[in-house]
């Protein structure tokens, strides 16, 4: 876990883990959620910043530091986000992530019905 503190108050927080068939967003995506990888990997993950802090570049700078840190332990490092969630994007891309890939689901009534890649 990385927790970001501003002036004494929790602003951020990011998890990290080790992944080495595959990366899933099962929740997110169903089975359309399973993304192969090539080689040993780092995923960020489950990103939270707080209302209060946002706009401030807080979420880009931790990503960018985190990227900087796990390259040390894994020769890549992921993290991925909802297409809708344009703020994320926004602040992946400000890191210096690269968009590799899409995946594309349809849940009706909370059950995942397609995906496409």
């Amino acid at each position: 876990m990385c927790a970001a503190l501003r002036h004494n108050t929790l602003v951020h927080l990011s998890w990290t883990g080790t992944r080495t068939q595959e990366l899933t967003a099962d929740y997110e995506l169903g089975h359309c959620g399973h993304w192969p990888l090539r080689q040993h990997s780092t995923l960020i993950y489950d990103c939270w910043t707080a209302p209060t802090a946002r706009g401030l570049g807080i979420y880009p700078h931790i990503l960018a530091l985190l990227q900087q840190q796990l390259l040390n332990k894994a020769p890549e490092v992921w993290i991925y986000c909802l297409q809708q969630n344009k703020a994320s994007r926004r602040g992946i891309e400000k890191a210096g992530f690269t968009l590799r890939g899409q995946r594309q689901a349809w849940r009706i009534l909370g059950y995942f019905m397609g995906c496409r890649q």
